[in-house]
């Protein structure tokens, strides 16, 4: 399955849905947010109803997470379950312990060197990033 985003990609979005269901549950902010960004990112029609469908019922985190291949996807992914966490602004201490747990392992697969080489290496081709200092733009727009 390839549309815009690659296969590491859309599964680090899935990654994402999984992750709003630590808590067991969707709020309106949580599922506002996620619904966002699968209707504003280039998915094919097939990724947004796997997508969607992944909104209605909790996923297999740990399968999801296997299916990330790339670092650059990993790294993303552990920056937005820092945002994903706070959003239904209920972040509980259980919440911060499983949230914690997962970030160790989403990132026990990323050479942290080899993307600040990376980083520092794009810094000098970045004229067209809006915040030069974004990896996370960066990363989007590869």
């Amino acid at each position: 399955m390839h549309g815009f985003y690659n296969d590491s990609k859309f599964h680090m979005w899935r990654a994402c849905i999984g992750t709003i269901w630590i808590d067991g549950k969707i709020d309106e902010k949580e599922l506002s947010w996620i619904n966002q960004r699968i209707e504003s990112l280039n998915f094919t029609d097939e990724q947004k109803s796997i997508l969607k469908n992944d909104v209605t019922s909790n996923i297999n985190l740990p399968e999801i997470l296997e299916k990330i291949t790339d670092q650059k996807d990993r790294a993303f992914l552990a920056y937005q379950m820092r945002i994903i966490g706070h959003l239904d602004d209920q972040y509980t201490n259980s919440e911060k312990k499983l949230f914690k747990n997962w970030n160790e392992i989403v990132l026990k697969a990323v050479d942290l060197n080899y993307l600040e080489k990376l980083i520092n290496n794009e810094n000098n081709n970045s004229e067209n990033l809006e915040n030069k200092r974004s990896l996370f733009e960066k990363l989007l727009r590869e």
